[in-house]
């Protein structure tokens, strides 16, 4: 039910209703549990106290309509009035459910021998209870079937060959529903998606609560658009931790796995994240194309900021608007610079003026962007040329998206 085949003793579920439920156990062996020894001398049998409280976190699934994922907590008082049972017996388990709480349940367990006997009581076995969104539980109990991202299409919907990429985007209150609950949630992320190398890079990061979810969700929405995009084209099936985020000389992410050498080639990507939006977008480049994608909010900007981020003429560009749209431009604007320097591997090196805002469209949200004089110098063959960079509004954030390159 909830583990992998080797603690699996649940064998059937045979009644349920509002007071509890009752089924049967299979008593596992032991001999396989340790490589030191094939006799161990347990005192109590750990897979069956297991068995017996998946059947607790099983309830709330067939009785509640939030609240279902169980971790276990307490447990008030364990009664044995037998010796251990042999490998392969079946027992009978009943559970009554006793409190059930917004944060918590709980709950009595009688196992009974194969004579009918009591022979285990479980007082007061206490679960905490979780709460996330479907689509996040399904991505927790099926992550190799299942993308727990949500699928974006605004971003691609002006790309040259949109079906040849994948966008998707996450928000911190999809996957990290309450705020009680972040730590818990930080570590299930964690431990799903995350292969060893990138744990250790996520340890690393130090910092308050805020900025782990803010990179986990920026890579859940990176693996998901790299994921997606191998199953449309690729039927491939891959889990999370099979696609490793890393990054090129430049910094710029690169995703990693054994899955390369089926495919042939290495998948662009490109992610961002602001706050609590984070977006990614994965596909296939053609040669002269750099893939480059950007989130920003929505939010007040001094003029001394703007006297550093943009030329006179951008500034005039600006102007030209007026207000209230001057503010969400700005921010376009700014996010098209970003997503243009993401897409050059270079972030924005040389300065905000690096990439230089030439003309926009206020309909589609399309901006002309060109290249300053050093990043010029740096890719020549982009000297001169007017670039698309497309820009949608998602509730108070701007996303840009570009393939910046020669038309």
């Amino acid at each position: 039910m909830f583990h992998g085949p080797r603690f699996q003793g649940v064998v059937s579920l045979d009644a349920i209703a509002e007071e509890g439920l009752a089924g049967q156990l299979q008593v596992l062996p032991t001999d396989n549990l340790f490589r030191s020894t094939s006799q161990p001398r347990l005192l109590t049998d750990f897979a069956l106290l297991d068995a017996a409280g998946q059947l607790v976190g099983y309830w709330p699934l067939e009785r509640a309509e939030t609240g279902y994922v169980m971790f276990p907590i307490r447990l008030d008082a364990l009664r044995i009035y037998g010796p251990t049972l042999h490998p392969g017996g079946k027992v009978v388990c009943q559970v009554q459910m006793r409190d059930v709480h917004e944060k918590y349940m709980r709950a009595d367990i009688d196992i009974l021998h194969p004579d009918g006997r009591l022979w285990m009581r479980l007082e007061g076995w206490c679960d905490w209870r979780f709460y996330c969104r479907e689509e996040a539980y399904d991505f927790f109990r099926f992550p190799g079937e299942v993308i727990g991202s949500k699928s974006m299409a605004a971003p691609l919907a002006r790309f040259p060959s949109p079906d040849e990429f994948e966008c998707y985007r996450d928000e911190g209150s999809e996957m990290f529903p309450s705020r009680d609950a972040v730590a818990f949630w930080i570590k299930v992320w964690t431990r799903l998606i995350l292969n060893h190398r990138e744990r250790h890079e996520f340890y690393a990061l130090g910092g308050p609560e805020q900025r782990q979810v803010e990179w986990l969700l920026a890579r859940i929405a990176a693996k998901d658009a790299v994921r997606s995009f191998l199953k449309k084209r690729h039927g491939l099936s891959v889990f999370p931790a099979d696609v490793e985020v890393a990054k090129d000389e430049n910094g710029r992410p690169v995703p990693r796995g054994y899955w390369i050498k089926t495919i042939g080639y290495t998948p662009a990507l490109s992610f961002s994240h602001s706050s609590q939006l984070a977006i990614a977008i994965a596909g296939r480049c053609a040669a002269h194309q750099r893939l480059g994608i950007d989130v920003q909010k929505i939010e007040p900007r001094s003029p001394d900021f703007e006297g550093v981020a943009f030329t006179p003429q951008e500034r005039s560009l600006l102007d030209s608007i007026g207000n209230p749209a001057r503010q969400e431009w700005l921010t376009r604007f700014w996010c098209a610079k970003e997503a243009v320097g993401k897409a050059l591997g270079r972030g924005l090196a040389h300065g905000p003026q690096s990439v230089v805002v030439e003309a926009l469209a206020d309909a589609s949200g399309e901006i002309k962007v060109a290249l300053g004089e050093r990043f010029a110098g740096e890719f020549p063959e982009l000297a001169g040329v007017s670039m698309a960079v497309y820009t949608a509004r998602h509730r108070d954030f701007v996303i840009a998206s570009t393939l910046c390159g020669k038309a």
